[in-house]
């Protein structure tokens, strides 16, 4: 993206995420006119300007926005262009296969590049589903350097054939609903349940756990409850140590960790829970 913006004789200024108040001022002050990144980060970055005192819709420059890396619900990219005035669109990708899907002027879902073929496939069977019809997105590259055959994502999509307005014959993705299986992506990071399991097992003060993931506003909320070992003397000092672990190892922070009574997670319990709507 870096090269094909330069490209364009775009000046692009990389910023990754955190220190949200110098990212606030370097846009204000360079009058940067677009946005790469996820949309809960963008609309992270808007708060945080009005509360430094900005109005961010006649403040600011930016009037473009490339989401990815998460859903965009059609609720948030409603408040980013009406309220504004940005122009959101998104796209659709992984690490090992790059874009996977692009949006277009028209906004009715992300067109397939030519260069990959992209099934939808019955999770539990392989088998190739319709026009229409929900599974997980499936991907073979013929690239020479690095072909893939049928890679599954874990996204849940669908995609429809019928003609876009902008033009463009490709089929298109029309969301991405969520994830196959108990892979949860938090903030933009997937998070494996073994890897959890692991990372807890090596506090043994902890006897059970469950992560419960939901969206306050625009931002993921990760809390963790945990029980620990009665015999544990500084249960503060275990959850701080669980957080500070969580962190390093799934680069993740958690917001909250509350300690619950040792039996009160069943063994009926998801260790790892996502209560988050994208409506």
């Amino acid at each position: 993206m870096d090269k094909g913006l330069s490209q364009l004789g775009c000046v692009v200024i990389a910023s990754g995420v955190g220190n949200t108040e110098l990212q606030v001022q370097v846009m204000h002050d360079l009058r940067v006119t677009g946005f790469s990144g996820t949309p809960s980060f963008l609309m992270m970055l808007i708060k945080k300007a009005e509360s430094m005192g900005y109005n961010f819709h006649n403040d600011f420059s930016l009037k473009i926005a490339y989401l990815s890396a998460e859903p965009v619900p059609p609720s948030m990219k409603k408040v980013f262009e009406e309220e504004y005035g940005i122009n959101a669109g998104e796209s659709y990708g992984t690490a090992e296969l790059g874009l996977l899907g692009y949006g277009c002027p028209a906004k009715s879902g992300m067109h397939v590049p030519e260069e990959i073929i992209l099934e939808i496939v019955d999770p539990a069977t392989g088998k190739q589903l319709p026009s229409g019809d929900m599974g997980e997105v499936v991907i073979t590259s013929l690239d020479k350097t690095l072909p893939i055959i049928r890679i599954g994502t874990g996204d849940l999509s669908y995609y429809t054939d019928e003609p876009c307005l902008c033009g463009r014959t490709s089929p298109r993705l029309v969301r991405i609903a969520g994830r196959v299986g108990n892979v949860v992506k938090v903030r933009g990071m997937f998070i494996q349940p073994k890897q959890v399991e692991e990372l807890v097992a090596s506090l043994p003060e902890i006897c059970d756990f469950q992560m419960v993931v939901s969206r306050n506003g625009p931002r993921d909320d990760l809390i963790f409850k945990v029980a620990v070992e009665e015999s544990c003397k500084n249960p503060s000092g275990v959850c701080e140590e669980l957080g500070n672990k969580f962190q390093d190892i799934c680069r993740v922070k958690i917001d909250s960790i509350q300690i619950v009574p040792k039996g009160s997670l069943s063994k009926e319990s998801k260790r790892m829970v996502d209560n988050r709507n994208w409506d």
